[in-house]
């Protein structure tokens, strides 16, 4: 369920609401029943106003993740080291195809295999500071960084 939907049930509970519109910034429009009282409206706007998504709720950015990943370090780490490993080169193509698919169990597998391919090549794991630029970037992107198991 994504964060306007779970909002959306939460003012329902609170008051009788037709729908609520994302303006942005964490400001909302909520669209009232004829029926609603001025005290339900007052807390259901209290409500929303203090409202932030729970991290599972952030909505995902596939195309900003992907984006971000191409032609980076860590990119390069991985293409290089599929170039040795088969192990790595397939599960590059699972990374990438989880982009594609938008699928978060596949991209989730694709890095945690692909890192203990990798630390068995020349080539080697992520550095230091690849791993927090990775962290960086998916958090960035609406990713829970937990998921992924990209301690140092």
């Amino acid at each position: 369920m994504d964060g306007l939907a779970k909002l959306t049930l939460e003012l329902r509970a609170i008051a009788p609401i037709l729908g609520v519109a994302d303006l942005g910034g964490g400001n909302y429009r909520i669209d009232f029943h004829a029926d609603a009282t001025p005290q339900q409206q007052f807390e259901a706007e209290s409500f929303a106003a203090s409202w932030e998504p729970s991290p599972e709720t952030v909505e995902k950015n596939w195309d900003g993740i992907e984006n971000d990943l191409r032609g980076s370090a860590v990119f390069s780490r991985i293409y290089s080291a599929a170039y040795i490993s088969p192990g790595v080169g397939v599960n590059l193509y699972v990374i990438l195809n989880g982009l594609r698919a938008q699928n978060l169990e596949d991209l989730v597998f694709g890095f945690s295999q692909a890192r203990l391919a990798m630390s068995e090549t020349a080539v080697g794991d992520f550095d230091s500071d690849q791993l927090q630029w990775l962290r960086d970037r998916l958090a960035a992107n609406g990713f829970d960084v937990n998921l992924f198991g990209l301690g140092d």
